[in-house]
């Protein structure tokens, strides 16, 4: 049975899964980080691409079945919660280079996003890819375009490129969501554009500029740019009376920059 406050719903279709493995680009020369293995389905199937699998399952009762079944000689499987591994403990566990593949909790979303896209740019080792699966609105949230832009698909976009590789039907799990769902791929980009202290100036700007999506940017931010706010928006080719969901990311960088 699933247990609400972890977000279960099972994948079982064999065809979604064998879509996941190959869009995640997974090969017999990668390590692979899975978060929630559940009953195993995509974790056998990554261990059969994979040099090697560590799945991470925070359930204990699902943790006891997979121990009891059995699983790949290429997996290691563990017991906890992904998100208190640290990077170090992964580079012990995957190596320098690894892919992240999930079926993930809805719930911790935000909160793996977080943890795992800025890590390569952190400490130089890391995932290369994320391939997870998220609500459909999500997905879409994180690929928005100028014209639609929020928070989370600027953070995302200045660490990755992501893209959605496919939908998924609410039967292809058990139980079934109740919202749609797709698989995203992001991929980690080599380096990020800015150095510290101009990405928490970046990471400022955004945050002040989505405070109030209504307003034009010229005044939104103008507690942080003073007087000049007009003029360096424009040196970042940035119109004055913009909204932040018009602006993209790579303006946010070079306002950033110029500050």
């Amino acid at each position: 049975m699933p247990i609400r406050r972890y977000g279960q719903h099972f994948l079982t279709d064999k065809t979604i899964i064998d879509k996941i493995v190959e869009g995640s680009g997974v090969t017999k020369n990668d390590a692979v980080l899975e978060i929630g293995p559940g009953r195993g389905i995509l974790t056998r199937a990554l261990a059969s691409a994979a040099k090697r699998v560590v799945t991470v399952e925070i359930d204990r009762r699902l943790h006891a079945l997979l121990e009891k079944e059995g699983l790949p000689e290429n997996v290691e499987l563990m017991r906890g919660s992904v998100l208190d591994l640290d990077a170090h403990a992964l580079e012990e566990k995957l190596g320098t280079d690894w892919k992240l593949v999930a079926n993930l909790p809805y719930e911790i979303t935000s909160k793996t996003l977080e943890t795992f896209l800025p890590m390569r740019s952190a400490t130089g080792k890391g995932p290369t890819s994320l391939t997870l699966m998220l609500q459909k609105e999500v997905g879409e949230r994180v690929t928005a375009q100028p014209g639609d832009m929020n928070r989370l698909a600027i953070f995302c976009g200045y660490y990755s490129e992501p893209n959605v590789l496919f939908t998924v039907p609410a039967g292809a799990f058990s139980p079934p969501p109740k919202v749609q769902s797709c698989v995203v791929r992001f991929d980690i980009k080599p380096s990020v554009a800015l150095d510290g202290r101009q990405e928490q100036q970046f990471f400022k700007l955004i945050a002040l500029g989505f405070s109030e999506k209504r307003r034009q940017l010229k005044n939104t931010l103008r507690s942080m740019l003073g007087d000049d706010a007009s003029a360096l928006l424009v040196s970042a080719g940035i119109s004055p009376e913009a909204r932040p969901e018009e602006v993209p990311p790579q303006k946010w960088i070079t306002l950033a920059q110029k500050m």
